[in-house]
């Protein structure tokens, strides 16, 4: 299978609304269109009313007559909602950042997957992995470290590379000044301007 696109076809801009859906996915499969939403608080109302999201949280917490386990999940939906809404600015300012700098393609492609399959797994192991005993206390943690150094990357890559570049070429640069003190300042002058049109191509 060739994964020749990756590299063809810039996804990061679409994967922001992948992102917000993944971030959405508690909610959307547990409460809006899955068993939570049908559930009854200890008044005899839906747990979840469209009108007061915000106050979902606080109604499952206090839906005494739910098996604890199912309240546990619930509430673990709706903290992993709140965690992706709160890490989703970062990731798309990472991805304006990265595509202003125009970070390579296949690059950019490469981490912004790799953020939404963390993300999922994220999700999976916060509200379903955290039930089961055999799962490592602390993997939810190292997942949201991975997402947080694919983030790091994603919005470095593009200066670190420019940084890279500007060095190399300002030492040259320096060098060839050391030659050239005792030479004529009009070839000098000549020469920066050409390299100066070196590093722009580079940049684009």
């Amino acid at each position: 299978m060739s994964f020749n696109w990756l590299g063809e076809y810039n996804l990061s801009w679409w994967l922001i609304i992948v992102a917000w859906l993944v971030a959405m996915s508690g909610r959307l499969t547990l409460t809006i269109f899955g068993p939570g939403g049908q559930l009854k608080g200890d008044d005899n109302f839906e747990l979840y009313n469209p009108k007061d999201p915000r106050g979902y949280t606080e109604r499952i917490q206090k839906a005494k007559h739910l098996p604890l386990d199912i309240r546990a999940k619930l509430i673990r939906s709706e903290a992993a909602l709140q965690n992706g809404l709160e890490n989703l600015p970062l990731f798309a300012a990472s991805v304006v950042a990265a595509n202003v700098q125009r970070l390579n393609i296949l690059y950019l492609n490469i981490y912004s997957i790799l953020y939404i399959l963390i993300r999922l797994a994220y999700n999976w192991v916060y509200i379903w992995g955290q039930g089961n005993i055999r799962m490592p206390a602390l993997t939810r943690t190292y997942l949201w470290l991975a997402c947080n150094v694919v983030l790091a990357l994603l919005f470095l890559s593009p200066g670190l590379k420019e940084s890279v570049d500007t060095e190399e070429t300002w030492t040259y640069w320096v060098a060839k000044a050391w030659k050239a003190k005792s030479g004529n300042l009009d070839d000098w002058t000549k020469y920066l301007d050409t390299q100066e049109g070196v590093v722009l191509d580079k940049r684009h």
